[in-house]
């Protein structure tokens, strides 16, 4: 499974966080000066502005109210969790969508469905919204006739419903 299975979703029912557009925009800048930087900003840009307009979500007050519970439950349970990982599960959870990511392991037990677009497949639900990985967006941008099968490189951070991964 690839990137693929994002792009085939309806992308009306497709989400990002604010958090995964700056984990993202981090990772760029991270990455040498050159070609394919350029070519990923160029992506990434429009990405947000375009692809994804109305549908990058912030951590609001309905977030801000489960995230502890996320986090605590987490740290109880001897599963820590990062600070942003928690809010990103906490966006998902108080709009009860799913996670579409690759990291699976850093969102197991946070009260949310979490799918791996690599892993499985992603079957559209009646007025469940996805939140994407906008990665896997930023993937089918920059390479329009390919898919991006090599998910998420070491150096670039992993975005969740925004890793792009």
């Amino acid at each position: 499974m690839s990137a693929v299975v994002i792009a085939d979703q309806p992308m009306a029912g497709v989400f990002t966080t604010t958090l995964t557009q700056a984990e993202i925009f981090y990772g760029l800048a991270l990455l040498p000066e050159g070609r394919r930087r350029d070519d990923l900003l160029a992506a990434a840009r429009p990405m947000f502005e375009v692809d994804l307009a109305g549908r990058v979500l912030p951590f609001d007050t309905d977030a801000a109210l489960v995230y502890p519970e996320i986090a605590i439950g987490r740290k109880q349970g001897g599963k820590p969790i990062s600070q942003i990982d928690a809010q990103i599960a906490a966006i998902v959870r108080s709009r009860g969508a799913r996670l579409a990511t690759r990291n699976v392991r850093d969102f197991t037990d946070c009260g949310i469905t979490i799918v791996d677009p690599w892993g499985e497949a992603l079957r559209p639900l009646p007025h469940v919204p996805i939140c994407a990985t906008p990665r896997q967006r930023l993937c089918m941008r920059a390479n329009r006739d390919a898919a991006c099968r090599d998910g998420p490189s070491s150096q670039a951070p992993q975005a969740h419903a925004s890793s792009l991964g």
